[in-house]
């Protein structure tokens, strides 16, 4: 009861601080208009690719603002990448959570539409958020995330010590598994896969002359078929923040499975297949610049093994399923994609930004286009989603057109 108490009246103190700051906000207003923000350094996914986004923005006059204003934004107690931290201080001001975190989540929650919040579209108010490029500023602007001489110096030494030379192209691999957070689980989630199904596309990369590189950290399981040309940086002693922010500088392009680790190389203007991704209604929050092509999950009824189809999957919003209950609730279950499905995609993937074309084409085929006017003729107007399917994955999945 006590602990009741004590809560209720940090509540009530809290409120009445965020109140009183609110108020001395507008009274300064005509002197200058300070705005409130959040950078959320916890993930690499929330804080990375949205602020270079926001920068660009910036940089490309689509927040051109008020005149008289000041920004603030307070981080959070976990810093997920300090190299991605220091750089984006060079571009705005910290402010100490302790005196504008509650006046900022107060403004959110009571007056969202005011002056006094920076013009950054927190995920906590808007979708698509500051993680989909809305107005295509990337290829327009610089980027703003740099490496120092010392840092390149380095990451450039580790790189040959990880067999990689001058010249080398290379394709970054990924595959979150349960060990994502550091934990000792060992049941899989509908957002886990297993990297060892990625294998037969970085050996068919090979064939064509790049270098695959494995990234992650605390992953579960060694890949098993390195070799000098097949790199398994996540288990490397090598591995470090700086290094994973340049691998994936340089890449080619990245496969991966939907995490924060895959908006780094978007960052540098590098696209991203998807693959074994279960989460695909969220696709609005990317462009097709970043993410041109992707293959699901397959879902079925647990109760006779019948896959459902595209118009069933998004009709029920199980492409958006956020937890394992959601599944069990609705009968449904997930099916991993296949050593086949991603190795077809990988190929795919390489004829639309491999090496002999400098960006993402539009050629895609008829089915594909069928697929995407399907699933977006089930959504709101306001959340399209761009990406494409594999064509060889429609094919195998016919089911997927319905």
């Amino acid at each position: 009861m006590t602990i009741l108490i004590l809560r209720k009246i940090k509540s009530i103190s809290l409120f009445i601080y965020s109140l009183i700051f609110y108020f001395l906000l507008i009274l300064i207003r005509p002197l200058v208009i300070i705005r409130l923000g959040e950078i959320e350094t916890r993930a690499i996914g929330h804080y990375f690719l949205p602020f270079e986004i926001y920068l660009s923005e910036k940089d490309s006059g689509f927040l051109t603002g008020l005149p008289r204003t000041a920004d603030f934004f307070y981080r959070n107690k976990v810093i997920a990448n300090e190299y991605i931290y220091r750089a984006w201080k060079k571009y705005i001001n910290i402010a100490p959570a302790l005196i504008i975190k509650h006046p900022y989540l107060f403004l959110i929650k009571n007056n969202p539409k005011t002056r006094h919040l920076v013009p950054f579209r927190t995920w906590r108010l808007y979708r698509p958020w500051q993680l989909r490029d809305i107005h295509n500023s990337l290829p327009n602007s610089k980027i703003h995330f740099e490496f120092s001489q010392d840092e390149l110096n380095f990451a450039e030494g580790e790189l040959k010590k990880l067999g990689l030379s001058n010249g080398d192209q290379y394709i970054a691999f990924f595959a979150r598994d349960p060990q994502f957070h550091g934990g000792s689980s060992t049941r899989p989630s509908f957002r886990d896969s297993d990297i060892t199904t990625q294998i037969d596309a970085m050996e068919e990369m090979v064939k064509l002359g790049y270098k695959c590189i494995r990234m992650g950290k605390n992953a579960r399981n060694r890949l098993g078929g390195e070799s000098k040309n097949i790199i398994d940086y996540a288990f490397s002693p090598l591995r470090s923040d700086l290094l994973d922010l340049y691998i994936l500088s340089k890449c080619k392009f990245m496969v991966s499975t939907g995490s924060g680790i895959d908006t780094i190389p978007m960052v540098f203007r590098k696209p991203v297949l998807y693959v074994n991704f279960s989460e695909w209604g969220h696709m609005d929050c990317v462009g097709i610049n970043q993410v041109p092509l992707f293959i699901p999950k397959k879902f079925f009824y647990v109760s006779n093994k019948k896959y459902l189809s595209t118009t069933e999957i998004c009709k029920l919003g199980v492409y958006q399923y956020s937890s394992e209950k959601e599944y069990i609730d609705n009968d449904v279950w997930w099916e991993d994609n296949t050593s086949q499905e991603i190795m077809d995609a990988v190929l795919e993937m390489e004829l639309l930004v491999g090496k002999n074309n400098s960006k993402c084409h539009t050629g895609y085929s008829e089915n594909q286009e069928n697929f995407s006017q399907l699933v977006n003729s089930l959504r709101s107007p306001e959340l399209v989603i761009e990406a494409k399917i594999s064509h060889a994955f429609l094919n195998a999945n016919p089911h997927y057109l319905r």
